[in-house]
């Protein structure tokens, strides 16, 4: 996401100028932003403080901090769930199994993340080599 060309505490400004009584096109003109991005800001921002920004940016941070540790944990246990089920069957596994197990889009994703063969660039130049026919002499009589 683009980084506002204003700080929060300057947003937090923007905002206490319409609220004491100018207009908000006249806010927006004065500032150089749109009516759209002082409306999300209000959304956003109204009835705080810079020290409320401060909070809610450090929140914001452990939120997302948080969010990642968790889908983290979750890839690891899925991943060990697929490789309890591989070692356990000695055949593949059907994906009716995978799919109860909530492992098919696991196996799916560690498929689609193994490198291929051949490239394809040097499939399809086998399959043009293959297709050329060989010159034949023609032989003037």
């Amino acid at each position: 996401m683009r980084k506002s060309r204003l700080s929060e505490d300057q947003i937090i400004g923007v905002l206490c100028e319409q609220e004491a009584g100018a207009t908000t096109a006249e806010v927006c003109r004065r500032h150089g932003i749109s009516e759209q991005a002082f409306y999300r800001w209000k959304a956003k921002y109204a009835g705080m403080t810079p020290s409320d920004v401060a909070k809610l940016k450090a929140l914001e941070d452990e939120n997302r901090r948080l969010k990642k540790l968790l889908a983290e944990a979750r890839d690891r246990a899925a991943a060990d769930r697929l490789r309890h089920l591989a070692v356990s069957a000695d055949r593949p596994l059907p994906p009716a199994e995978l799919d109860q197990a909530g492992l098919f889009g696991v196996q799916r994703q560690a498929e689609l993340r193994q490198p291929p063969s051949r490239s394809r660039r040097s499939q399809r130049n086998r399959s043009a080599s293959a297709c050329r026919s060989k010159p034949t002499m023609v032989s003037s009589a």
